[in-house]
């Protein structure tokens, strides 16, 4: 069932930056009839503009003053520098009102597009990538994976069952898996994007994938795609508003282009802690990037970023660590 409300600007602007995750109201007639999964359209009364979110639980209490005791007061809408007040609430609903519906706290989670940049997994996801995957997947009803070579039709299967599984062995397994390339039409790998809840694009030769992805229209449907977009390698670079494509990746001569535009970064992936090869510094002049590990991931979540593994920020030349886990570096470079 599909609710509809309307915010004040600076509600409506917290809810899609995904720190305010309850929405309290009345507990009247209209709001007594929401239920988990069910979508909130919320309107935004200054600019018009509209923000579909999934119902994830329904709080009810007495009044005000019991909602604030068990919720942060980030999550009901306040900042860092402001004291949350029950009755701030009184601006809204009168003492009486509140004693005969009693009040709600609406736990959603906006339908912001979620992009996590990683580099590659050659075992098991470990506990905190398990843990990042499980807050930012809200619905595994559908997975679908974007094939690195679109006409390679076993090897494609063969890599796409091995990296699913990985979810299945996290717990995170969903009810129906898709693979998108040259078996499908142009209209049917649209279709399986734009109703994925998550979607995967592989690794393998950047520029090809980049190519099959505009071919088959999906260009469009990744950039409105308002799931969980996972790029791994190449991936995770056609991600990116830049793509660089340096000799030292193995091509013939430099490539860059417009990619996807999904994120406003640029990050390479398989970085080994060694000497960052030349022409990638070069490049670093005109292109700040990302440089990370295997097993580490970058995940973007409207303007907030989150950091995991080994990686490095490269610009004009130098090297700076965003951070850093031994561990993982020596399992990456044996």
């Amino acid at each position: 069932m599909t609710h509809y409300m309307n915010l004040w600007d600076d509600s409506f602007q917290a809810i899609k930056e995904g720190w305010k995750t309850i929405e309290m109201r009345l507990n009247d007639e209209k709001r007594a009839n929401i239920s988990a999964d069910d979508i909130i359209e919320f309107t935004n009364t200054s600019t018009e503009e509209k923000m579909e979110c999934r119902v994830v639980k329904v709080h009810k209490y007495p009044d005000f003053t019991e909602l604030y005791k068990h919720h942060s007061k980030e999550s009901i809408g306040y900042k860092e520098d402001e004291e949350p007040n029950p009755e701030d609430m009184f601006k809204y609903y009168t003492k009486e009102q509140i004693e005969k519906y009693g009040v709600v706290g609406i736990e959603i989670s906006a339908a912001t597009p979620t992009y996590i940049l990683a580099s590659m997994y050659e075992g098991s996801f470990d506990e905190r990538t398990v843990d990042m995957l499980s807050r930012v997947i809200n619905k595994r009803e559908r997975f679908a994976i974007i094939a690195s070579y679109f006409e390679s039709y076993e090897l494609t299967d063969k890599f796409a069952n091995i990296f699913y599984n990985k979810f299945v062995e996290a717990g995170l397994g969903f009810n129906q898996m898709s693979v998108v390339d040259g078996r499908m039409t142009h209209e049917e790998a649209q279709k399986t994007i734009r109703e994925a809840d998550m979607v995967w694009i592989s690794g393998g030769d950047t520029p090809t994938e980049y190519r099959s992805i505009c071919e088959y229209g999906l260009d469009k449907v990744l950039r409105e795609h308002k799931g969980v977009l996972m790029g791994v390698s190449a991936g995770t670079l056609n991600l990116g508003k830049i793509v660089l494509c340096p000799k030292s990746n193995g091509y013939n001569h430099q490539q860059i282009y417009d990619g996807l535009g999904c994120v406003d970064i640029t990050a390479f992936s398989h970085y080994d802690m060694g000497d960052i090869a030349e022409d990638k510094l070069e490049l670093s002049y005109t292109y700040d990037f990302y440089y990370m590990t295997d097993d580490s991931y970058i995940l973007c979540v409207g303007n907030k970023k989150e950091f995991y593994g080994n990686i490095y920020f490269v610009s004009k030349g130098k090297k700076k660590m965003i951070c850093q886990d031994l561990e993982r570096a020596y399992r990456g470079r044996s």
